[in-house]
């Protein structure tokens, strides 16, 4: 947080889970903007089973946790017990 303005300075959202996924550091699903990525136009990004995206949708922290919610959600339907 900025202590001035109280807004998220930075923000890194992961789940990490080494049985669902080997590579990426076990990072199954994440959103992030701790840097840019060559070909991005911004430094806020996700990833999704080794794959990573440029968030063209970015407005706000609270919309990147919204939707990282929704990506477990989807997650967890897919995978059962799994997850």
């Amino acid at each position: 947080m900025d202590p001035s303005t109280g807004a998220v300075a930075n923000y890194s959202l992961a789940y990490i889970n080494h049985d669902l996924m080997a590579g990426d550091n076990g990072r199954v699903v994440g959103f992030d903007d701790r840097h840019i990525y060559p070909g991005f136009a911004s430094v806020h990004h996700f990833h999704w089973f080794g794959r990573v995206f440029e968030n063209l949708d970015h407005a706000s922290y609270e919309l990147a946790d919204a939707r990282f919610q929704r990506f477990l959600h989807r997650l967890k339907q897919h995978c059962g017990k799994n997850y």
